[in-house]
């Protein structure tokens, strides 16, 4: 399965990275092919609960698309874990490159596929932290960790990821990615 992503077309797709507009919120989607032949789509911007992933099933399957790549700082955990879902049930590979960022909860995303190629250094994993004012007594704090914890365990597991990853991720601050 690795030899769709010889050298030639990983460099391609890395090339097309240096091309794509930065990231903002909201999740965009963009389709490219490679001189090589291989459809791919860039997911770049910031996982946002309110982010509407049909339009990147349409995109994938109306472009051919066999790899997923990212350019994200992250966002919303449970909207990363449902992007992995759908790049999984579409049976997409994913591929990243240190050109562009996928830190976060984009690393989540980035267990979806089902060949998955990751430069060395081009994912950044850190422990989860509310955003904003979110009024919560700790005892719904609490609840709310341990609820979000148990899912990326669950989740990690069913995309054949180490569980290991959550634990090497809870030892650094969210300014502080690795």
């Amino acid at each position: 399965m690795f030899r769709v992503f010889s050298y030639y077309v990983l460099l391609f797709v890395a090339l097309a990275l240096l091309d794509t507009p930065a990231a903002r919120a909201g999740l965009q989607f963009e389709a490219g092919l490679t001189d090589g032949g291989l459809h791919y789509v860039v997911v770049s911007g910031d996982f946002a609960y309110q982010d509407d992933l049909s339009a990147f099933e349409n995109l994938v399957r109306s472009s051919g698309a066999t790899a997923i790549t990212f350019r994200s700082p992250g966002g919303n955990i449970q909207k990363a874990m449902e992007l992995g879902h759908l790049i999984r049930r579409l049976g997409i590979n994913t591929v990243q490159f240190r050109v562009a960022e996928c830190a976060s909860a984009c690393s989540l995303a980035f267990l979806g596929g089902v060949v998955r190629y990751a430069e060395p250094g081009s994912i950044g994993v850190h422990k989860s932290s509310f955003q904003g004012d979110v009024p919560l007594s700790t005892e719904e704090a609490v609840s709310a960790v341990q609820q979000i914890t148990a899912d990326i365990i669950t989740y990690m597991i069913e995309m054949g990821a180490d569980p290991a990853l959550l634990q090497l991720s809870l030892q650094y601050d969210s300014n502080d990615i690795r």
